[in-house]
């Protein structure tokens, strides 16, 4: 519990700044998606999980610029979100009311990979995790070598936050959709899909930018030109 406790809460905390991860989730409940949702939170906890392990116990050993690798991993993750809003806008008008009513999704060898690796990527491009990783988790515990188990702890306990906001926020989303017409659940649809290419224009922007990796100083101090 003294690793727990305190973890769970700083990631209650963590959980509430709105990012790419919240707005996906939020998009994915829009439009009903209740299967792709766990694929994408289930691949995102997987990331993490290396993202805690690999960083915690390596944390005195990290490079400097660390953050140049996230530049391409950034790229990655909206490619995948790219390829999710397209396909979602290509088949907006498919809605079958009763399937939408039982929030019924169709899961398909390609959907679910493009829902895993969205989320997978954006946990992993993510430069505010990698600092809450290295920077808030040892100050809140009061500590800074960790063992295996430490680490899968302090992991469990964020998950579990995660898993608390994430089911607060898309839960009474999802619940909407029941008291929805049939040609409102298309415009919910279309939305939910510009949103996901809304978020691809996010992180390309901030790959253009880097001003996330340099606030946390993940590339160094930021040059003035």
């Amino acid at each position: 519990m003294n690793l727990f406790l305190p973890m769970f809460l700083a990631g209650l905390v963590y959980m509430l700044k709105p990012g790419p991860y919240v707005l996906a989730m939020g998009s994915l409940a829009l439009d009903g998606r209740w299967k792709s949702m766990i694929i994408f939170w289930v691949s995102s906890m997987i990331s993490d999980t290396f993202a805690y392990l690999l960083l915690l116990i390596s944390i005195s050993a990290l490079p400097e610029n660390f953050g140049f690798v996230f530049i391409f991993l950034k790229a990655i993750a909206a490619v995948f979100f790219v390829i999710i809003g397209i396909n979602g806008l290509m088949n907006a008008d498919r809605i079958d009311k009763i399937s939408a009513d039982k929030t019924k999704e169709k899961m398909t060898y390609q959907s679910f990979w493009e829902s895993f690796g969205a989320g997978f990527m954006i946990s992993l491009s993510n430069p505010f995790n990698i600092i809450f990783v290295v920077a808030v988790v040892p100050t809140i515990v009061n500590q800074f070598t960790f063992t295996v188990l430490d680490v899968l702890i302090i992991r469990l306990a964020v998950a579990a936050a995660n898993a608390v906001i994430v089911i607060a926020y898309c839960t009474p989303i999802m619940m909407m959709r029941h008291f929805l017409s049939h040609k409102f659940l298309r415009w919910i649809k279309t939305i939910s899909s510009l949103a996901m290419l809304g978020i691809a224009a996010y992180i390309f922007i901030n790959i253009l930018t880097q001003w996330d990796l340099y606030n946390v100083g993940l590339l160094g101090d930021k040059i003035n030109v």
